[in-house]
């Protein structure tokens, strides 16, 4: 009876840090965001992101504390993970990236691989329930499920 119990606090005990360590993670990367599909080019860094900050994403003067490429090189474009200075630059960065919609160049937040497992995983649940006739969307991480679209009349 013993081992069971010391069985259960060292996995309650193991479970707490895998979480401190998540929000050490997510904490680390409240200022990131990171841009997919942009050519890989001789003006790397800072400089080329300023230029999509300013030109396309209406966030002038940018405060980029780092930028970098992650990934091997290979056919694909690696993306680059942009740190801010300020979370309220990156914040107008994510709200303007509809502008980006049909370049091929994609905006999203710097996610933990455990909050993009999540995230895939609340997506299937939105694709399922729109393959049914639902509106669903997905909203900070979590599927949203109404009514139908329209009921078939019989």
């Amino acid at each position: 009876m013993k081992s069971y119990a010391e069985a259960i606090k060292s996995a309650h005990i193991s479970f707490c840090q895998e979480q401190e360590i998540e929000k050490t993670n997510q904490f680390a990367r409240r200022k990131n965001v990171r841009i997919s599909g942009l050519p890989e080019s001789e003006k790397e860094g800072e400089e080329c992101c300023h230029q999509v900050f300013a030109e396309t994403l209406d966030v002038p003067n940018a405060d980029v504390a780092q930028a970098f490429r992650i990934g091997t090189i290979g056919t694909q474009t690696r993306a680059i993970i942009v740190k801010f200075n300020d979370q309220t630059q990156r914040d107008t960065a994510l709200a303007n990236k509809a502008v980006l919609k049909g370049r091929r160049i994609w905006l999203d937040p710097d996610l933990t691989p455990l909050q993009v497992e999540a995230r895939r995983k609340e997506l299937a649940k939105v694709k399922e329930a729109q393959d049914a006739g639902f509106f669903a969307y997905l909203r900070d991480g979590q599927a949203i499920v109404t009514q139908r679209k329209r009921q078939s009349s019989t």
